[in-house]
């Protein structure tokens, strides 16, 4: 995965908006690393006790895949062939933050 697929997958959560404002503004969600087929956020302290949350880009889907993780990198629950515009609602309720 290139550099532009990862900055367009942040540009697409930047412009997303949770509750009337800005995603990372909001969430307090931090993108902490660059994978080959996406990225990692590290969440701040939530209800739902997720700790990571592993982002990826299914190319010939053209869609998303959600992994939330705790703090022992345990797979809390995934979500799969989500659409961009659904990604930030998806990460909201999860982390019980909406």
């Amino acid at each position: 995965m290139n550099q532009t697929i990862q900055s367009e997958m942040l540009a697409q959560l930047n412009a997303s908006r949770l509750n009337g404002f800005p995603f990372f503004a909001y969430s307090g969600i931090k993108p902490i690393s660059k994978m080959d087929k996406g990225l990692v956020l590290q969440c701040p302290r939530n209800p739902a006790m997720v700790k990571f949350i592993e982002f990826t880009l299914d190319e010939g889907r053209d869609t998303y895949n959600l992994k939330f993780y705790d703090n022992k990198g345990n797979i809390k629950t995934s979500e799969s062939d989500i659409y961009a515009d659904m990604v930030a609602g998806i990460i909201g309720n999860t982390l019980n933050i909406m």
